[in-house]
């Protein structure tokens, strides 16, 4: 991942080569409409989206490849995002609610109204719980040195990346994560069990340090010198009251 970021931010054409232990490895950005390799990076801000891309790694040298190999593969990214599609059609509903939760804590709402918009949220992002969950807030902020991009959906994308635990199992992971967005920053309401009851480790929530370790060598080559990616990670909050100060 590190090794296609610092590419695409190079301006490098895709498929971009990485050798790892000994192997040569592929990678071919997923990105809809992108079904040659002079598709892929055109006609777009790349900043806007290299923070949270996804990526198809295949375990060979593509670069002496024919193009009809090459158009197979790419034929097999646009696979990949329709389903990326369907998945960010599938988190409108999140995104609103914690947007409306984002807005009452900012206006200084009463914390009843806060806890009747949680209450309608917890259903939503924790299906079956029979007890209010507990809370946890991850905030994201990207700044870029001249300021002139858009921010606040770039910071979006890359929490509802990046909170996912790709070993997680069961239900989909990234249906429990409602991600909002206001100027520079994202807001990520995590919903937390109260008591849990699989033993899992779901009651202690994001852990700041994990979450750094794992995306901080792919994010520096992303933002390649001329970017900043700032992350906060509250405590578990138990109540509307505490979600103002998390």
């Amino acid at each position: 991942a590190a090794e296609h970021l610092a590419a695409t931010r190079a301006g490098r054409r895709a498929p971009h080569r990485v050798a790892v232990a000994g192997s040569t490895y592929s990678v071919f950005p997923v990105r809809a409409g992108a079904r040659t390799p002079q598709a892929v990076g055109v006609s777009r801000e790349v900043r806007e989206t290299v923070l949270s891309d996804w990526l198809l790694v295949v375990e060979a040298d593509a670069g002496d490849w024919a193009e009809e190999r090459l158009d197979l593969l790419y034929g097999v990214t646009q696979l990949i995002a329709v389903e990326r599609d369907r998945r960010d059609a599938a988190r409108t509903v999140r995104r609103r609610l914690a947007q409306e939760v984002l807005e009452l804590v900012q206006t200084g709402a009463a914390p009843a109204e806060i806890a009747a918009r949680l209450r309608v949220a917890a259903p939503v992002l924790l299906p079956g719980l029979g007890a209010a969950p507990h809370w946890q807030v991850v905030v994201a902020r990207v700044e870029w040195e001249d300021g002139t991009a858009e921010t606040g959906p770039v910071a979006q994308s890359l929490l509802e990346e990046i909170l996912v635990d790709p070993h997680a199992t069961g239900p989909e992971h990234s249906d429990r994560i409602a991600v909002a967005h206001t100027g520079d920053e994202a807001v990520a309401l995590v919903p937390l069990p109260a008591v849990s009851t699989e033993h899992d480790g779901s009651e202690t929530g994001v852990l700041a340090d994990a979450l750094l370790e794992s995306v901080r060598e792919p994010l520096s080559a992303g933002l390649d010198g001329d970017g900043r990616v700032t992350l906060g990670v509250s405590a578990a909050v138990h109540s509307a009251e505490g979600l103002r100060g998390a």
